[in-house]
């Protein structure tokens, strides 16, 4: 009887080519998924809702159109030791896509702004229908109510 297999040097090198491509074959695996989860965390970042604040919009006024849009919900202060933020839940009511700048106006009890307060503002896209919660930090101690602003984010 024959033996079936035999070992050659010609099977030797068939053997290297082999493993050598199926190590290539891996690495272009690897090379494919890393690009992969790259794409992915880059759409991840592009459908983000929120961003950095930003410093500039309207002195006065608010964009009533967008105002015309949008739901406050549950707005609450919370107090954390000596200091007090703003939580409340935006909603987009209407069936299309929104996106704007928001600001506070911090008002003291006797409905006057509150001077000096820091105005920062938020950049928030919602689609339709869609609802975020908000906490907005460094509410003064002196402040007693609020007025949110929104401006359009396409400047």
């Amino acid at each position: 009887m024959r033996p079936r297999y035999r070992e050659t040097a010609s099977h030797t090198e068939t053997m290297k080519f082999a493993a050598l491509f199926a190590l290539s074959t891996l690495s272009a695996r690897i090379r494919v998924l890393s690009k992969a989860i790259v794409l992915a965390l880059a759409l991840a970042a592009c459908t983000s809702t929120r961003n950095a604040p930003v410093l500039t919009g309207p002195e006065t006024g608010s964009d009533a159109a967008i105002e015309a849009r949008l739901e406050l919900y549950d707005p609450r202060t919370v107090e954390v030791g000596n200091t007090k933020r703003l939580e409340l839940t935006i909603h987009n009511r209407s069936e299309e896509r929104v996106e704007f700048l928001y600001t506070v106006d911090w008002l003291d009890s006797a409905g006057k702004p509150v001077p000096l307060a820091p105005r920062l503002w938020e950049r928030l896209a919602l689609d339709a229908g869609a609802s975020q919660a908000v906490s907005i930090e460094a509410m003064p101690l002196q402040a007693r109510s609020f007025q949110l602003r929104y401006a359009s984010a396409r400047r």
